[in-house]
């Protein structure tokens, strides 16, 4: 389980307006390309238009793109381009001559090598961290491990404590320990897509290997109740006979069936909770 924040979990489908992503080496020099600009353009500092504004650029300008990530849909497509040194411009103001992305993914994700941290420290002993349980603290960490940029919000070291609780702190951000702050996190950088699963369903929506699945079950007089805020979160690590199962923390448990209870041995669903694919997009 995980510290609740103030935002209910539709809150992450709005794209944020804060975020930078730590993509310093994100593609092959080589594979940079020129490419002129379609209209005026506004270079912002994250793949969507409440970004702050890093630069204007003219109709016509020739620019320089390196690697794409998928953000905010603008004009019909969420592709972002990114323009080394000054930052991201969406696709559609770029005349590409492809509806396609034509440089690399600016974020590359290992799915296996998530999944086999997760497997492999789903036993360790709980974190100290002040956030007390660790679920959300142990899903970012194997989320890193495959390969995805820690962002500005979701980080591992942070004292900005517009991020955190008011109190003198050092150390991960909410949305590094914090199952809901997290959900909206990966939603908001473009790194997720969300949607509700079905409980009775093995699959759960077709969840890949290195997915994460939260869960709203908040406890209420002994019994789970969704309130509207994600509580838990655990990460896929297997793919068993058409049954996807999650290790998790808070206690720690290895490779269990995604929808079950591990505590009462039952189906989430009938004991009132809900849970959300959280797919991760590369």
């Amino acid at each position: 389980m995980s510290l609740r924040p103030m935002r209910s979990v539709f809150a992450g489908l709005t794209l944020a307006a804060t975020f930078t992503l730590a993509l310093g080496a994100a593609s092959p020099a080589n594979a940079a390309s020129s490419y002129q600009l379609l209209s005026n353009a506004n270079i912002r500092t994250a793949p969507t238009t409440g970004a702050p504004i890093a630069n204007v650029l003219l109709k016509n300008t020739a620019i320089t793109i390196d690697c794409y990530v998928n953000g905010q849909t603008v004009n019909g497509t969420s592709i972002w381009d990114h323009v080394p040194g000054q930052g991201w411009v969406s696709d559609s103001l770029v005349l590409t001559g492809s509806d396609n992305p034509v440089v690399p993914n600016c974020v590359s994700y290992d799915r296996n090598a998530a999944a086999d941290w997760a497997r492999t420290h789903a036993n360790d002993p709980a974190s100290t961290y002040r956030f007390g349980n660790d679920c959300t603290w142990f899903v970012s960490n194997a989320l890193w491990k495959g390969g995805l940029p820690e962002t500005t919000e979701w980080t591992r070291n942070t004292t900005n404590l517009s991020l955190m609780a008011d109190r003198p702190y050092v150390g991960p951000s909410k949305a590094a320990a914090a199952a809901d702050w997290f959900k909206n996190a990966l939603v908001d950088a473009g790194y997720a897509t969300i949607s509700e699963l079905d409980t009775s369903d093995k699959t759960a929506g077709g969840a890949q290997l290195g997915d994460v699945i939260v869960y709203d079950w908040d406890t209420l007089d002994g019994q789970h109740h969704a309130d509207g805020f994600v509580d838990h979160a655990a990460i896929v690590t297997n793919l068993s006979a058409g049954t996807v199962q999650v290790s998790q923390h808070s206690g720690p448990r290895l490779d269990k069936d995604w929808a079950m209870n591990p505590a009462s041995n039952r189906n989430i669903g009938s004991e009132g909770g809900r849970a959300y694919l959280l797919h991760i997009r590369y």
